[in-house]
């Protein structure tokens, strides 16, 4: 498979929902909590290989979790972050919020060099980052 047979799109319906659920537990990270809306869908032939969701709260968007099975795990993440800014920004969000693990330094690293972000927080072992769209 290439970057190229990979389709991304907004989840439409519950079955949506499930195959993403679905992914997270077949890759051993099953959800403790519901996916919301948006959560973008990284398709290709054999179905769901990644999704970026997201957590309403009261006064702001926190993007997560994202899932990717991928053998390039950074570009279908990029690729991930990129149709969720586009529809976002569609929607007149003008930023949102996420975290990563402390103690995933390779993912907060790429974070850093690929998203051009610092945390503005680091607690109870997550670091914090907003991020303009």
């Amino acid at each position: 498979m290439y970057i190229k047979d990979t389709h991304y799109r907004i989840a439409e319906n519950p079955r949506d929902y499930r195959k993403c659920r679905t992914l997270a537990k077949d890759i051993g990270t099953p959800l403790d909590s519901p996916l919301q809306y948006p959560t973008v869908l990284a398709e290709r032939e054999v179905g769901v290989v990644g999704f970026l969701s997201s957590r309403r709260r009261e006064k702001y968007i926190e993007a997560g979790p994202m899932i990717v099975q991928s053998n390039r795990p950074i570009f279908m993440a990029i690729r991930l972050i990129d149709a969720y800014d586009e529809f976002l920004r569609r929607g007149g969000v003008r930023n949102y919020i996420f975290h990563v693990e402390e103690k995933n330094l390779g993912w907060l690293n790429s974070i850093r060099e690929a998203l051009k972000v610092e945390p503005y927080a680091i607690q109870d072992g997550l670091a914090w980052f907003e991020r303009a769209i």
